[in-house]
């Protein structure tokens, strides 16, 4: 324990001296414990490691009592070994973390690279395909977006050509379920698509074939009760007017009508002659033929036995319209097609071009992130990364702790009174981390009890302070 006194003013201390007033300052009490001077409770702590009393003369003249603490297991113990420890498996641990992290960039650029060298060779084959672009099956998304481009930059350009309003009024009705297969092929008009590239989703199904074909069944389906019931009723028609006019059929058939019934009157004459001597007269003057009915009856024999043939030929006169539209629209879209090649060979260029830049900047980018060029930069951030650990430990767990105690004059009263106490945790190099109220009471209970260790003391009902030291890297 050492007095040290700096005196600037008044005059009055230099007469008196600042021994007297340090002393004057520890036969002071504290507040609540009258029976104890603060010499008695501050000058013989055994947690302190050194004890000083100062004067700072200024005009306040304070009076201040500091006790730099003994280190502790879990308290003002900073260690260079620790220290080391930590930032030693921070550096181990960010090194680590961020190789797995170049080497996942990494990876992931090359199934980048992967998956551009694939697009480059299926616009390519695009490029060189001269068929019909519309048949082209189930395409990749690089090829579709190329194809779907080229028929937006066609319509842009011609959308008023005859091919382009002839597809546009040979496809059906947009009044369909929304679910069914047929939906894929239904629009109503180009101008109410504002994006082109959805409209040639309608043209460019990958089913396109098959759903033109369903929807041409459809129409057959419809027709049926319709324009081929129609037609099979005129075929009856035919069929009777036929009969009608077939002399030789209905006179045989009336010859032999007439000989049946005139034997019947012939029996019959035999049992009514006694009654009617005029009954076969009479019977045979009632004789006639229904042609109707045989017309009615063999028209319909010649034409159940005809049937299957007749429906067939209905069938095909009543879808001929229909297979026409469709055969129009295939060859309307054959046609556009022809015309889109040009451009759509331009485009797939563009397309190829920019794919093969895209590769080039992510092959750059790989070679920027090569080993022997990202191990340089993974050092530094390892070791920023470690420093920082120590920089957060340092400030967690400080090497020194000092009890602040200042006392100042007041003149009115002649005397000094306690103005300020303060634990000041400090790092290694002395500069302060923390700055907080000194628990008096538990400064007065540690002295009385005569409690010698760090780590006991700080402990004493106090929640603030910090638990044991433990290493740990996340």
């Amino acid at each position: 324990m050492k007095n040290i006194c700096v005196i600037l003013f008044p005059i009055s201390l230099l007469l008196t001296g600042c021994d007297n007033t340090i002393q004057q300052v520890k036969d002071m009490s504290p507040q609540g414990f009258s029976q104890y001077t603060y010499q008695q409770l501050l000058d013989h702590r055994n947690v302190c490691k050194s004890i000083t009393w100062s004067i700072e003369n200024t005009a306040y003249q304070h009076v201040i009592y500091t006790c730099e603490l003994h280190k502790g297991k879990n308290y003002f113990n900073y260690n260079e070994s620790t220290r080391q420890e930590l930032y030693n498996k921070t550096y181990e641990h960010e090194t680590e973390r961020l190789q797995q992290q170049a080497q996942s960039i990494r990876d992931n650029i090359n199934r980048n690279l992967t998956q551009l060298h694939k697009e480059i060779q299926q616009v390519e084959k695009l490029q060189q395909y001269s068929g019909n672009l519309f048949a082209i099956k189930a395409p990749s998304s690089i090829e579709q977006k190329v194809l779907q481009d080229t028929f937006s930059s066609y319509y842009q350009q011609n959308k008023n050509m005859p091919d382009i309003q002839s597809i546009v009024s040979t496809l059906p009705n947009r009044h369909l379920p929304p679910n069914s297969t047929v939906h894929y092929l239904t629009i109503i008009n180009f101008d109410h698509y504002q994006h082109y590239q959805e409209l040639y989703l309608y043209f460019h199904h990958p089913e396109v074939k098959t759903q033109i074909q369903e929807m041409l069944d459809m129409a057959k389906s419809r027709m049926s009760s319709h324009c081929i019931s129609a037609e099979l009723d005129k075929q009856k028609a035919i069929y009777k007017e036929k009969v009608r006019n077939d002399k030789v059929f209905l006179d045989a058939k009336k010859a032999q009508y007439i000989k049946k019934e005139k034997e019947n009157c012939e029996r019959s004459s035999e049992r009514y002659i006694r009654f009617d001597p005029d009954h076969l007269k009479t019977c045979e003057s009632r004789i006639s033929f229904s042609e109707y009915e045989y017309v009615e009856s063999e028209s319909s024999k010649r034409y159940q036995q005809d049937i299957e043939t007749l429906r067939n030929n209905a069938t095909i006169h009543c879808e001929k319209p229909i297979i026409e539209k469709w055969q129009a629209f295939d060859q309307t879209l054959t046609t556009l097609s022809d015309a889109m090649l040009s451009l759509k060979n331009t485009l797939a260029e563009r397309e190829s071009t920019a794919l093969k830049q895209k590769m080039q900047r992510y092959q750059e980018k790989l070679n920027n992130l090569a080993p022997e060029k990202q191990n340089k930069v993974i050092d530094a951030q390892a070791k920023l990364a470690a420093e920082n650990a120590v920089k957060d430990y340092l400030q967690q767990y400080p090497d020194k702790g000092v009890e602040r105690i200042i006392w100042e004059y007041n003149k009115g009263t002649n005397s000094y009174f306690l103005k300020e106490k303060q634990l000041i945790e400090k790092t290694k190099e002395g500069k302060v981390i923390s700055t907080q109220p000194l628990d008096m009471s538990q400064l007065i209970a540690g002295s009385l009890r005569n409690i010698d260790n760090v780590d006991d003391y700080m402990a004493m009902g106090d929640p603030f302070r910090l638990p044991a030291v433990t290493i740990s890297v996340q």
